[in-house]
C-alpha cells in the first residue's frame, strides 16, 4: 500500500487531506513540521511527501533541502501544497526538485490527479 505523509502545521489541513486521501486508499501520516516528518522518514518507508512551506521549528523548504540534500531521501518525490502564492517560494522549490507546486486551497481531484500523475511515472514498466 502506498504511503504519503502530510507534513503541515495546520491540524485542519492534515484532516481534510489525510480523508481524501484515504478515501482513494492510500496510508497517510502526518507531520507538524520538519523535524517531525524527518522523524517520520527514519520510522516509515514513504512514498511521497506532501509539504507546506510555512510551519513552524522547521519550516518546508528547509526540509525539502534536507530530503534532496540525503541520499536515500533524494528521490522521494515531493508535492508542495502552500497557501505562500509568493513566486520567490515558487522558484526557491522549484531549484529544489520538487515534483509539483500546488497552491491552498486546492481542489480534492486536482491533489488526486497530481498523485496519481507522480506515482504513475514512478512505477516501473513492463517491457
Amino acid at each position: 500500500m502506498t504511503t504519503i505523509l502530510i507534513v503541515d502545521d495546520s491540524h485542519t489541513t492534515q484532516r481534510v487531506v489525510r480523508r481524501v486521501l484515504q478515501h482513494e486508499g492510500y496510508n497517510v501520516l502526518t507531520a507538524s513540521n520538519g523535524h517531525s516528518a524527518l522523524t517520520c522518514l527514519a520510522e516509515h518507508q514513504l512514498d511521497l511527501l506532501i509539504v507546506d512551506l510555512r510551519m513552524p521549528e522547521m519550516d518546508g523548504i528547509t526540509l525539502i533541502r534536507t530530503l534532496r540534500s540525503t541520499p536515500s531521501y533524494a528521490q522521494i518525490p515531493i508535492i508542495v501544497l502552500t497557501a505562500s502564492p509568493l513566486q520567490r517560494d515558487y522558484a526557491i522549490v522549484q531549484k529544489l526538485n520538487v515534483n509539483t507546486f500546488l497552491t491552498k486551497p486546492a481542489s480534492s481531484q486536482q491533489l488526486i490527479a497530481t498523485i496519481h500523475r507522480i506515482l504513475s511515472q514512478l512505477a516501473p514498466t513492463s517491457a
